[in-house]
């Protein structure tokens, strides 16, 4: 592709342009065995294996998901990203930060591009009808010139969500506050406190003028912005759980991520019920985070793993290589243009490029790396060189009745998204479950015919010829 990687003696590998200009360095703190590069080479799926001082370790630099984690954020973790004037703004637990975007809001991580703007623990930052606000332990401002101007700083503020008539409510750790856009920026017009509850989830209903409330363990809250009346919600009224409610708006309509699926409100009969939209994609799962794109899908959280669903075509795929590598507790996934996601981390954030991650090479099929029989003792048939299979049939006696068959799809990039099933054509009509497993024992078989078969499966549905061993 025309990048640079230059082995080091002493500073792992190091990635550049075509002009010479450093765009990364990978060490040991990101996985490598040892920062003594000595050999570098490329395979034909674009993996970069490197010989080392101390082992091997493999790469592929143009894996489709990268760790946006520059030095400047000094590993904190992130909590929320939002776009405005061209620039990409994200909140950390220390701090605020900007780096530039590109056309079509595009972003290039570029560490040296990142720039902080404010210090202190920093929950939110939004856009909201062309004003930038931010929403920290200290307070909730408005972010102006590279800098912060208050709003309120008698409590934290979590959220921030439009209500019309240039009004925005805010979630705070004592409940809600209406702030009011102004011509230097916001002020706040009252307070929502009466129940003492932190509104860390807040949506808004701006054709009935409603705000909703998730509490992690009182349910739901609906407040009238008019009559300021106050309504709850928990298990008695149809949610599964008066624990871990999440509430969202997706395509238009308020939602709850609970622990069995995803349910909306029936505000004639005043119940929550799972809704029909997403039965089967999300049905029996506890799901944390919601954020539906431009093409219909919906990104989510499910426990610790990070996936997006197809509503129309009722499929769901999950990104196994963030699994609880993401902030968990505090769930956050920005669409930038349908073409790049990004995703709060422990350390900084996630950056899935989507349109690449769905054109990866296809699983491959699967080989044998070792074949067993047992009898008294083991005895090895085949042992990963030469053909298996077609290459010839294996004759035993019939005291050697117990196998241990051991097989992989050999692409190291997709290993965590690779799952296998397999059968004993002879001795099972069905297929096994999916699994990550990759080996399979038989014993004790009767005397027979049998031919091991053995298939792969990534995390995008496809999957790969039958390999077989008779």
């Amino acid at each position: 592709s025309g990048q640079l990687l230059l082995g080091t003696y002493e500073n792992g590998l190091v990635q550049a342009d075509s002009a010479g200009n450093v765009q990364g360095v990978i060490t040991t703190a990101k996985g490598l065995n040892s920062n003594n590069v000595k050999y570098i080479f490329e395979d034909k799926q674009a993996n970069i294996w490197l010989g080392l001082e101390e082992g091997i370790s493999v790469m592929d630099v143009r894996y489709p998901i990268t760790w946006v984690n520059a030095a400047v954020f000094n590993g904190a973790g992130g909590y929320s990203a939002t776009v405005a004037n061209n620039f990409l703004y994200f909140s950390l637990a220390n701090g605020i930060y900007k780096a530039p975007l590109g056309t079509n809001q595009s972003f290039t991580y570029r560490a040296d591009a990142i720039e902080k703007i404010a210090g202190g623990l920093s929950w939110r930052v939004a856009t909201i009808d062309n004003q930038l606000l931010a929403g920290t332990d200290d307070g909730s401002f408005t972010i102006q010139n590279n800098g912060l101007k208050a709003i309120d700083k008698s409590t934290g503020y979590w959220i921030f969500k439009e209500a019309g008539n240039q009004t925005v409510v805010a979630g705070n750790y004592n409940g809600i506050a209406l702030l009011k856009k102004t011509s230097t920026g916001y002020e706040k017009l009252w307070d929502w406190n009466a129940l003492q509850v932190s509104a860390r989830y807040v949506e808004v209903d701006t054709v009935e003028n409603l705000v909703w409330i998730s509490h992690p363990y009182r349910g739901v809250y609906q407040i009238s912005l008019t009559t300021k009346k106050v309504e709850q919600f928990t298990q008695q009224n149809g949610l599964p759980s008066n624990l871990n409610n999440h509430v969202f708006t997706i395509n238009n309509e308020i939602v709850v991520a609970t622990v069995n699926g995803v349910y909306s409100f029936d505000k004639n009969k005043r119940v929550f019920t799972e809704a029909p939209a997403y039965k089967g994609l999300f049905s029996k799962k506890t799901i944390r985070f919601l954020q539906n794109d431009a093409n219909g899908n919906i990104w989510f959280v499910e426990e610790k793993r990070v996936g997006f669903a197809n509503v129309a075509k009722k499929t769901v795929v999950y990104f196994n290589e963030l699994q609880r590598r993401i902030l968990s507790g505090f769930e956050h996934i920005l669409v930038l243009n349908n073409e790049q996601i990004l995703i709060g981390a422990e350390q900084g954030f996630f950056l899935i490029h989507a349109k690449e991650y769905a054109t990866r090479p296809k699983v491959q099929k699967v080989l044998f790396t070792q074949v067993s029989a047992t009898n008294l003792t083991d005895s090895v048939l085949y042992a990963g060189v030469g053909e298996t299979g077609s290459g010839g049939k294996q004759v035993l006696h019939r005291k050697w009745n117990s196998f241990h068959f051991e097989y992989s799809a050999p692409y190291s990039s997709q290993l965590l998204n690779i799952t296998y099933s397999c059968r004993l054509k002879g001795y099972q009509e069905n297929w096994s479950e999916w699994s990550t497993k990759t080996e399979k024992y038989y014993t004790n078989l009767p005397a027979g015919k049998y031919e091991f078969q053995v298939k792969a499966l990534n995390n995008l549905n496809e999957q790969s010829a039958v390999s077989s061993y008779y």
